[in-house]
């Protein structure tokens, strides 16, 4: 078994600080993220520990931060129906992330015409909203392709 070996604090250059404890995480196989903060506590030096307190108290707090970011950084639409992509966002999000936040990041990365659609369904629930949205992207679609068709022209013949 590895041991992890956590060295003193580096004030002046806690990135490189992290790195190097990362690396002793890597070499011990921890993954976990829980694991990691509790080793890094553990070894802390109190000076330290005070000014952190507050992460230290409610790590959760932090977590719920990070996949907030994530969710507001990283996902879109791509090619899935709007719904689907609401499922996946609140999948992301966990019951800790309020549906009003969700709503927003959601409609934030649909189309802007299908927003300014939505728009008007402030008072509807998330499901019907995500089905008009379904509706409305299917109708999106369509008319595109509708508008890709070659259209045949009539020229008169010269006799």
């Amino acid at each position: 078994m590895i041991t992890v070996k956590i060295p003193p604090f580096w004030p002046k250059y806690p990135e490189i600080w992290f790195l190097q404890v990362e690396n002793q995480f890597t070499l011990a196989n921890i993954t976990s993220d829980a694991t990691k903060f509790n080793y890094i506590v553990a070894n802390l030096d109190t000076a330290y520990i005070l000014e952190v307190r507050d992460i230290i108290v409610s790590p959760t707090a932090n977590r719920e931060q990070q996949k907030i970011k994530r969710l507001l950084e990283h996902e879109e639409l791509g090619d899935r129906r709007p719904s689907q992509f609401l499922r996946h966002l609140q999948s992301l999000a966990g019951i800790t992330v309020p549906d009003n936040i969700v709503r927003s990041l959601w409609l934030g990365r649909l189309p802007p015409s299908t927003q300014a659609i939505l728009a008007t369904q402030a008072k509807a629930s998330l499901g019907a909203v995500a089905e008009l949205a379904n509706t409305i992207s299917e109708a999106i679609a369509h008319s595109a392709q509708v508008s890709e068709l070659p259209t045949r022209v009539k020229v008169p013949s010269i006799n």
